[in-house]
């Protein structure tokens, strides 16, 4: 048997030598199926196979706001377009909700992000959340707690940290509740550090998260 595949792959070698366009047009044919082939299952991995790392996780689901083509049937939710939500929107649906135990909401952003004397200053990916957030997901901090309803209001400032910037900004610092920080040179205070292995976004997660008091 390792002899006819010797010879195949001999055979095989000989022919791309006499037709070399032919063996590149082959190669990278290989190339692109392999690749859209990786990429499909990497797709379908994150999405369907591997659950979300949350408690009660099939009990999550997203909601998004969709805007149609004029003419085009609600009924179709494919032919929509997903688009931003405003913060009064959330506040309606949470008042009108009657099938929901929880809606929270998340905005993804970018901040800059450091000590209060500036050390460490950087533009770090974040997150702007509803109170309930992580509430809502399940999940309580390692440190610290939550953000509270009376927090959302406009001039409180407050911050949770994730696992990875509690680490490496502050050396794991059991003493960093309570601290002051700057969001975009506006001093803040952090009242709480998510566990070890806590990421959200899943696809992009934040390194820290704000209230919607935060500009």
């Amino acid at each position: 048997m390792l002899s006819t595949v010797s010879q195949d792959v001999t055979f095989a070698l000989r022919q791309f030598r006499r037709s070399p366009g032919f063996a590149i047009a082959a190669i990278v044919t290989l190339a692109l199926g392999i690749g859209a082939t990786t990429a499909i299952f990497t797709l379908v991995d994150g999405i369907l196979l591997r659950p979300l790392p949350f408690p009660d996780r099939d009990r999550l689901v997203a909601i998004n706001t969709l805007e149609f083509p004029p003419g085009v049937l609600t009924t179709n939710p494919a032919a929509g377009e997903p688009i931003g939500t405003s913060y009064p929107n959330y506040f309606d649906w949470q008042r009108q909700n009657h099938t929901f135990e929880s809606i929270a909401a998340y905005d993804e952003n970018a901040r800059r992000f450091a000590k209060a004397n500036n050390e460490g200053a950087q533009v770090i990916h974040c997150g702007r959340v509803s109170a309930n957030l992580f509430l809502t997901l399940g999940v309580a901090p390692a440190l610290g707690r939550t953000f509270t309803s009376e927090e959302e209001q406009p001039g409180r400032r407050v911050v949770i940290l994730s696992h990875e910037l509690w680490v490496s900004a502050f050396a794991a610092s059991r003493d960093v509740i309570g601290q002051t920080v700057k969001v975009s040179d506006e001093p803040s205070i952090v009242v709480g550090v998510m566990p070890e292995g806590f990421h959200y976004p899943v696809n992009q997660p934040a390194l820290f998260w704000t209230t919607y008091a935060a500009n």
